[in-house]
């Protein structure tokens, strides 16, 4: 008996179709449903969805790292040593045939929320992972990334700006930013020099 191909959908097929994408390979539900694979990827595109991951809300490894501001290998290692939930699935689709992770928003926020000293939250663009817990706003002002100058060796000329800073009483904060580090660098060097 031939497989069916594109012929009419009942609206069981296409719910079954939609919650088992992602979750079974494209083979088995065509086997399930009785229709060749490629009838099973026209009618997810007719459906409108470009990817899988789209049917149930979850971003990729990739996704989550390119939203968070951090490589591929750091969310790889929050999965497997630091806990982050993250589910393997087979995503076949377009002539791929491979496990990757897939991570909810929803436990990635609650993983966060327990893991803050990980994340710079002020590399996270609002509204890129929906739905935003309420003290997102409040930890994306607190910006962790090194100072434009952090590890850099001082100057003779910027060792004779930072005492003239220093007596003109300049804060300790402005000066550290005008020379792009930390507080506590500006500090350190500081005392470095009324040794000297």
């Amino acid at each position: 008996m031939e497989k069916r191909s594109e012929t009419f959908w009942s609206e069981e097929e296409v719910a079954f179709l939609e919650n088992k994408a992602g979750v079974y390979t494209i083979q088995c539900i065509a086997k399930k449903i009785d229709r060749t694979p490629s009838a099973v990827r026209s009618k997810l595109n007719r459906l409108g969805y470009s990817s899988i991951r789209e049917l149930n809300g979850s971003m990729s490894l990739l996704q989550l790292a390119q939203a968070v501001g951090v490589s591929r290998s750091v969310v790889e290692r929050w999965i497997e040593e630091e806990g982050l939930p993250a589910t393997r699935r087979n995503y076949y689709f377009y002539k791929s045939n491979k496990m990757h992770y897939s991570i909810y928003p929803d436990e990635f926020w609650d993983w966060a929320e327990e893991h803050k000293n990980e994340i710079n939250f002020a590399k996270i663009k609002r509204y890129t992972i929906l739905p935003e817990p309420n003290w997102f706003e409040e930890e994306r002002g607190q910006d962790m990334s090194l100072p434009e100058n952090a590890n850099r060796n001082w100057t003779t000329v910027e060792d004779k700006q930072l005492l003239s800073l220093v007596k003109k009483g300049e804060p300790y904060k402005v000066i550290a930013k005008y020379f792009g580090r930390s507080i506590r660098a500006v500090q350190t060097r500081m005392n470095r020099l009324r040794a000297d």
